[in-house]
């Protein structure tokens, strides 16, 4: 490689032939050119790790691990193989819309208090078919880690989103031993994880649709979302503390709970069959 990259770009991927191509080609169309690409394969079973190594930029490097670690310990490791100050994670049937590193990583250049940038972003389905925008605010804007959290928490969702629209710095994963807490959080590690990092810095939200998110009957999410209800209460529970919410948005979180769980259930049941 005959320059010093600055970024990491990490796919972490398990079984994912129809769309891991679509994956990587987002990102080597990217603007931004001074990244490395880590495609760190699960152990699929299927036809991925074949599509992964047709691609021939000198960028990428492909690790296969020995046993299937699990979603987020692979995310782990991803973190574990980076050696660049910016880290992002594409998971491996989303899309990069084309400015989507270049855009990122200048906020993250330009403000030294911030430990992540994150977009919003459009849903798709298998077929790559809009389904729906996604947006947490009317214009972009810097947050501070405290009240970001506390976003976080009296949402009962996830206002960050999913690992793709978001880039972080690795000295503060490095500096604080930050990692996906995959024992306690087995469905919402990469929320808490978004909590770890805020807790050391701020955040910035750009307000532009940087990747599209594809919801497909394979995807993680369909199935996390049965189970996520209960972690949503724990983090509430590991959180408040540091992060006390009133007792208004403590009374609007269970309502809001509940409905942002039955109305991802309804989508689910529509889409993503």
């Amino acid at each position: 490689m005959s320059f010093t990259p600055k970024l990491t770009v990490c796919i972490p991927c398990f079984n994912e032939e129809r769309f891991i191509g679509k994956a990587i080609e987002s990102v080597l169309l990217q603007t931004y050119k001074a990244f490395t690409l880590q495609v760190v394969d699960d152990c699929s079973i299927d036809g991925s790790l074949g599509i992964i190594r047709t691609f021939r930029d000198p960028r990428i490097e492909v690790h296969r691990s020995s046993k299937n670690l699990g979603l987020y310990e692979n995310l782990n490791r991803c973190l574990q193989l980076a050696r660049t100050p910016y880290v992002k994670i594409v998971c491996a049937d989303d899309v990069l819309d084309p400015t989507c590193l270049e855009e990122e990583l200048a906020v993250l250049e330009k403000y030294p208090k911030l430990v992540l940038s994150f977009c919003s972003s459009i849903v798709i389905d298998a077929d790559g078919r809009r389904l729906l925008k996604r947006r947490l605010y009317p214009q972009s804007l810097q947050i501070d880690g405290g009240k970001l959290i506390r976003v976080i928490l009296a949402s009962a969702r996830n206002p960050i989103g999913e690992p793709t629209g978001v880039m972080f710095r690795k000295r503060s994963v490095d500096a604080y031993h930050l990692r996906l807490r995959s024992d306690e959080y087995r469905h919402m590690a990469d929320l808490e994880f978004w909590i770890q990092l805020l807790e050391h810095g701020d955040g910035y939200y750009l307000d532009r649709k940087l990747f599209s998110f594809r919801l497909h009957p394979g995807a993680g999410t369909v199935g996390l979302l049965k189970r996520s209800v209960a972690e949503h209460r724990k983090l509430l529970r590991e959180y408040e503390m540091r992060y006390p919410l009133t007792i208004v948005q403590r009374v609007l979180f269970h309502g809001r709970l509940i409905g942002f769980f039955l109305g991802k259930m309804a989508f689910v049941r529509l889409f993503a069959r």
